[in-house]
């Protein structure tokens, strides 16, 4: 990142100690079971701590110039606090190697053979794809070309179309927020318009900014594979979302799940473990845990712009909190209709019906978080040198870095 802005000390990395440990407890199993169980516990509870505290105490500074970094930064911290409490407190059969597509023999059990590669193996996989306790295949995106070579070749297409889609969100995004983050104002039209035309801007950096990074990080690593590169490991993140035909399909198949496991421990399970004590019948404890898993994410993504810009006004109605819960009911609605009709959410109706819900109930979230820090500290495209249209994530550097007009020295062009 540009000098512009400090990046977070060598300390902010000590939050994955935990979690090493623990992925080596369970990947290795040292020692006896009770052991093992409370060290893991005790382990869960210092991660859990550090992971919330993260954000607090470390930050990419000066935080009013560097707000989109510190909401990642924030999220991070939350979903290591999550990962820490689930390994502390899951069974061990719950994590266990079942290996890739493609893979046999030896290659399959690779993980079993060091120590080191299995808690890397386990700490690095964020989508749990070859494990037991991953996303399942069929809701993962398909793979890319199998071989090292064509996969480079598609994740640098993959690279072209997401930096040139990020560019052009960011560019808009920063536009309206130099215009008193009004729409309207920028492209001269109706206000109702110029609100939903920057939520689905924020949508598409989203998108785009995601597997922008998945690209990057693809490309920095695939000299290290050699011959055990497996296409299936790096899966893109995304399926199209704008060719989602319901809310159920977008959120279950079309959108990202790096989170998918942290939202079903720390919401589903509690939710659906919480409407059984009561009572409930199995049909209203599916339901309970459907909002429990919406209502999860949600709090993660209050979490993540509150404490990434502390010295802004945030709404008491949370917004992050009612967008995902809404979700949830868009989809119990998509249950219902098929249940009264017999009929599938599908098709074109299915597919403008879900993207119209998802921009109506999304737009008071999309008001605060651009209004609440993360725009914060960035500058007009007018002003853009060129590295900032075609460097990664130049869009958001802070003032004062590949300036329009500014000369050299690393500040201007």
């Amino acid at each position: 990142m540009p000098s512009a802005v400090s990046l977070p000390t060598r300390s902010s990395l000590l939050p994955l100690l935990p979690l090493f440990l623990q992925s080596l407890l369970l990947t290795s199993r040292p020692f006896t079971h009770p052991t093992r169980a409370v060290l893991r516990a005790a382990l869960g509870l210092w991660g859990a701590y550090l992971g919330l505290r993260l954000p607090v105490d470390h930050a990419f500074e000066p935080r009013d110039k560097a707000g989109a970094a510190n909401f990642v930064w924030a999220v991070c911290g939350w979903y290591a606090a999550v990962k820490a409490l689930e390994w502390g407190f899951c069974r061990e059969e719950e994590v266990r190697w079942r290996g890739l597509p493609g893979e046999r023999g030896e290659e399959r059990e690779r993980p079993l053979g060091n120590w080191a590669w299995r808690a890397w193996a386990l700490l690095s996989s964020l989508r749990g794809i070859p494990w037991t306790w991953g996303t399942p295949p069929p809701l993962l995106p398909p793979a890319l070309p199998s071989s090292l070579g064509q996969y480079t070749l598609a994740s640098l297409r993959t690279y072209a179309l997401h930096q040139t889609l990020f560019t052009l969100a960011a560019a808009l995004i920063c536009a309206a927020h130099a215009h008193g983050d009004s729409v309207d104002a920028f492209l001269g039209v109706g206000d109702s318009w110029g609100r939903y035309i920057r939520t689905a801007a924020l949508g598409l950096a989203a998108w785009s900014g995601m597997s922008l990074g998945l690209a990057l990080l693809v490309r920095l690593l695939t000299p290290l594979f050699g011959g055990s590169f497996n296409a299936h490991a790096w899966r893109p993140l995304f399926l199209a979302p704008f060719r989602t035909t319901s809310i159920t399909d977008l959120w279950n198949v079309h959108w990202h799940s790096l989170f998918r496991r942290a939202f079903i421990v720390s919401g589903f399970r509690p939710a659906r473990a919480l409407a059984r004590a009561v009572g409930a019948g199995t049909g209203v404890q599916r339901v309970v845990g459907l909002l429990g898993a919406f209502a999860a994410s949600g709090l993660m993504h209050e979490f993540g712009i509150r404490v990434s810009s502390p010295t802004h006004f945030h709404p008491s109605t949370l917004p992050s909190l009612q967008f995902f819960l809404l979700q949830g009911l868009g989809i119990l609605l998509e249950q219902a209709f098929t249940r009264t009709t017999h009929k599938s959410v599908r098709g074109w109706p299915g597919r403008v019906w879900a993207l119209a819900f998802v921009l109506l109930t999304g737009a008071q979230m999309a008001d605060h978080w651009l209004d609440s820090g993360l725009a914060q500290g960035t500058v007009h495209p007018a002003r853009w040198g060129w590295k900032r249209w075609v460097a990664p994530g130049g869009a958001l550097w802070p003032e004062g870095v590949a300036m329009r007009g500014e000369g050299d020295g690393g500040k201007g062009e």
